[in-house]
């Protein structure tokens, strides 16, 4: 997984101009591609769409349960953002404990 924490980045100003915030701050930015998707490519589409459905959960969960702001997922890619709809001091901790728990939670699936 790829961790990121920048000062800005065009994807997050625009995920903080759509929830209507367009004050400047930190935000931290999980950026994450589910490993081992492309080797589903040869699977049976049913246990494909189903091993899929099941690391998107996984990643969801993780991200929520650290209070993250999902955007919407493209094939194996996973990205968050935390400190966007509010202001959050351990916004930096969330986002770790998130790629964290998703690690542990896609290990399982």
């Amino acid at each position: 997984p790829v961790l990121g924490h920048r000062r800005s980045s065009g994807a997050a100003v625009g995920v903080a101009r759509s929830v209507g915030s367009l004050n400047c701050r930190a935000v931290s930015v999980l950026q994450v591609d589910l490993g081992g998707f492309h080797s589903l490519l040869g699977e049976e589409e049913t246990a494909m769409v189903a091993t899929h459905t099941a690391l998107v959960q996984a990643a969801s969960d993780a991200i929520q349960a650290n209070a993250g702001l999902s955007s919407p997922i493209l094939g194996d890619k996973v990205l968050a953002f935390w400190n966007v709809r509010s202001q959050r001091s351990d916004h930096c901790t969330l986002c770790v404990s998130a790629a964290v728990g998703l690690r542990r939670a896609t290990k399982r699936v």
